[in-house]
């Protein structure tokens, strides 16, 4: 199951950040990306899979994930990739903040 949460500036500014709301069931609990998370703080999308994001994707096609897009925080742990895959695999909900491929912010 599917849920998001995007601020109104989303709409305005499509570089926007935006949050995604995934709930992994016994059908689909795999987030199914690919990620460099050479930065350490961040991690950079570098391909889409069967998973969570796919599923997402299809059912959200104005707020798609994109190949490039940044995963900044996974339910609220943000600036250490460790312990945001921590998150990914441990945690049944997760909320993923994302920061579009175009976006300037540092």
């Amino acid at each position: 199951e599917v849920h998001f949460n995007v601020p109104a500036s989303r709409v305005v500014d499509p570089y926007a950040d935006f949050q995604i709301q995934l709930y992994k069931t016994a059908a689909c609990s795999q987030l199914g990306v690919d990620v460099d998370m050479s930065s350490g703080e961040s991690m950079v999308v570098t391909g889409v899979l069967n998973g969570l994001i796919h599923d997402w994707n299809l059912r959200h096609p104005g707020l798609r994930v994109y190949v490039g897009d940044r995963i900044l925080e996974v339910n609220g742990i943000r600036g250490n990739c460790n312990k945001m895959t921590d998150r990914v695999v441990d945690d049944s909900m997760l909320i993923l903040t994302i920061r579009p491929k175009g976006c300037r912010k540092v």
